[in-house]
């Protein structure tokens, strides 16, 4: 089933749909990226460079839009900020048809929700990406750390679309699963980002250097530990030692920077709202206090808030 070529089209062509539209693209699939400014007509013109740990590439002859394209899309892959969901959900209408299928490789929660409620449960697909990538140039992406997706259906249709999407990632030479508890993979996700998103781009540090403090460790363990009982009210159980797991495997990865600390670095919104935001809010529905989450939160929505004036 993955082995035909699909129309997909990447909205988002920053690090995170330029790297893995870029894959797509040099498996043989017609991709398009949706993309603005600089970085549009860099792709239009030389293609997307890409700077990667498993070997460099240059992607030409894909197409590059400022707008949706008026043709029905086998899938869209949304790789925008969080932020900026609904105004995907306002621009990618006339890519829909009957059969598109549409996957979420964004940060947080609440993403896939929001393009549930316009386009319907049956057609959206939850995805998780773990992946050390950042844009450095129009057109130019670096790619420094792992780079693998999971992939479910957000609801229980009866086709295989999720499934599908995986095929076609693995066939592009990319490590992707599916997981039948996509909500479950989300919130594994939102445990790091909340932890390791939020306290990198507070200390203005790589990932190992912060860890490897005995007080940044802590601060990243009492964070994470914060997110599971979050999400154990929600119905989610995310087993006891996922913290400790996740402090190795990121150490593993080396030293590299969030995409949250590359975006305060360059002065951008912070996906905040969506990851420590959304968690404060639903641990005050059921009465759970999350101090390290709410310090985080206050500090960096501090710092925003003078960027924005």
């Amino acid at each position: 089933m993955g082995a035909k070529k699909k129309r997909i089209l990447i909205a988002g062509a920053g690090a995170v749909g330029g790297y893995f539209g870029a894959k797509l693209a040099l498996g043989g699939h017609h991709v398009t990226f949706l993309a603005r400014g600089e970085h549009l007509d860099a792709g239009r013109k030389h293609g997307l460079k890409i700077d990667s740990i498993f070997g460099d590439s240059v992607v030409a002859g894909s197409e590059w839009v400022a707008a949706a394209p008026a043709a029905p899309q086998d899938y869209i892959i949304v790789a925008t900020k969080s932020y900026q969901t609904a105004a995907v959900i306002a621009s990618i209408g006339p890519s829909v048809g009957p059969g598109t299928c549409i996957a979420s490789l964004q940060n947080g929660l609440g993403n896939e929700e929001h393009l549930a409620s316009e386009f319907g449960d049956d057609r959206i697909i939850g995805g998780v990406s773990f992946i050390g990538a950042e844009r450095v140039g129009p057109g130019h992406i670096k790619h420094t750390a792992a780079g693998y997706l999971t992939f479910g259906e957000w609801s229980q249709p009866a086709n295989e679309a999720a499934r599908d999407l995986v095929s076609i990632f693995k066939a592009a030479g990319v490590r992707a699963r599916h997981d039948t508890s996509i909500r479950s993979a989300i919130w594994h996700k939102v445990m790091w980002n909340a932890s390791y998103n939020m306290a990198t781009a507070l200390s203005l540090t790589g990932t190992l250097a912060l860890s490897q403090l005995p007080m940044g460790r802590t601060l990243l363990l009492d964070s994470m530990a914060e997110v599971r009982l979050v999400a154990r009210a929600e119905g989610v159980s995310l087993p006891e030692g996922a913290e400790h797991d996740y402090l190795e495997a990121t150490d593993e990865e080396g030293d590299f920077r969030t995409s949250m600390l590359v975006d305060r670095e360059n002065n951008r919104w912070l996906e905040i709202e969506s990851i420590s935001g959304e968690i404060i809010r639903r641990a005050e529905r059921f009465g759970i206090d999350v101090p390290v989450q709410r310090t985080m939160y206050a500090l960096l929505s501090a710092w925003q808030s003078q960027q924005r004036n």
